[in-house]
């Protein structure tokens, strides 16, 4: 298992009929925490792994302050022993049957910590069913087996420990790997994470990044930018409720290679990107581009230039007014006249 160290991990089982309620699930507690070294488990948070690296279906969000799972890990210890591990284990199972609505069947709770080699402990919980599928035995026959399939992966929720320890951190130290399924609600009760990053910060976050990368690693130019910006603009106007950075990828970057570009490029930046976020209209305002030609001049802004007043128009004088702090107008009006003097412009 390459960059990752397995250290402990346990499954339990908490399961009812759909439409049951939380009193009639049953719980199946493993016995004793897995061998480290099994082969099984390494291949399981191996992929947990992977996925969880991609940032492909990733949230973030923090503990509540009267998070009960905050609770029940409060004393957490990185050193922590199998025994303890054990005894922790149980505790956040018998939990998670407490929180399980009518309309949730639950499945296998894997519990588990591993070690990067970077020297981040990520203390992780992840929620699966098994699979029917077929097999073949060692005398070549067809057998029917259960697999767990990452594919069809319900829930799972890592904390970043040594961020959680950190009292003076304030980066995210929870994450959620949502598969196929949306985040359910009684699961972010059961974590204790009700509001998973505010929608404000998501929006910025993920136009911030998807422009840095275009200017950056693919040299867009404003030219190039433009019409990517409006169809983005117009898919968060048609999905207000909640937007998916993969639609929104497809739509700015249709190759899969410069998606798969992108993902690297945030992960090098340490950029957090949501898989899905409620777009902010406030933020997605002040990404909306206008633009007025008239009589040869072009002229394009946001309507936060406005706002700020870097872009004021006087009626008595009839004058456009544009604060340049910077010179960057006046330095090119200037290399523009030079060059009108010489003649090079026709």
């Amino acid at each position: 298992m390459e960059g990752i160290e397995l250290k402990h991990i346990i499954v339990h089982k908490v399961a009812k009929e759909q439409g049951k309620k939380k009193e009639t699930a049953e719980i199946s507690f493993g016995n004793s925490v897995i061998d480290s070294t099994d082969k099984g488990a390494i291949l399981f948070v191996n992929e947990f792994y992977k996925a969880n690296t991609t940032k492909r279906g990733l949230q973030y969000g923090t503990f509540t302050e009267n998070a009960n799972l905050k609770k029940i890990i409060r004393e957490y210890d990185k050193n922590i022993s199998s025994e303890n591990f054990l005894i922790l284990s149980k505790k956040i199972a018998k939990s998670y049957k407490e929180y399980l609505v009518s309309a949730a069947t639950g499945g296998y709770l894997i519990i588990f910590q591993y070690e990067h080699k970077s020297g981040k402990t990520i203390f992780a919980i992840a929620v699966l069913k098994d699979k029917e599928s077929a097999g073949i035995s060692d005398d070549l026959k067809f057998i029917s087996t259960y697999t767990l399939d990452m594919d069809i992966m319900g829930l799972a929720t890592t904390i970043m420990i040594d961020r959680y320890l950190d009292k003076d951190s304030t980066a995210n130290h929870l994450t959620f790997l949502t598969g196929l399924k949306g985040l359910s609600d009684y699961y972010k009760d059961f974590i204790g994470c009700t509001n998973v990053k505010k929608n404000i910060i998501a929006t910025k976050e993920f136009m911030k990044a998807l422009e840095n990368f275009a200017k950056e690693d693919k040299n867009y130019n404003e030219e190039k930018l433009r019409p990517i910006r409006d169809e983005i603009l117009k898919y968060c106007d048609s999905h207000k409720d909640e937007a998916y950075v993969k639609d929104m990828l497809n739509i700015a970057f249709p190759e899969e290679k410069d998606q798969n570009d992108f993902y690297i490029y945030i992960d090098k930046e340490q950029i957090e990107v949501s898989a899905s976020f409620k777009p902010n209209n406030s933020v997605l305002k002040s990404w909306r581009k206008y633009s007025i030609k008239y009589d040869g001049i072009t002229l394009e802004f946001s309507p936060k230039k406005i706002e700020e007043n870097k872009i004021d128009y006087e009626i008595e004088s009839k004058r456009l007014y544009i604060n340049d702090d910077n010179k960057i107008f006046y330095n090119e009006f200037i290399k523009f006249k030079t060059e009108l003097d010489v003649g090079e412009i026709d």
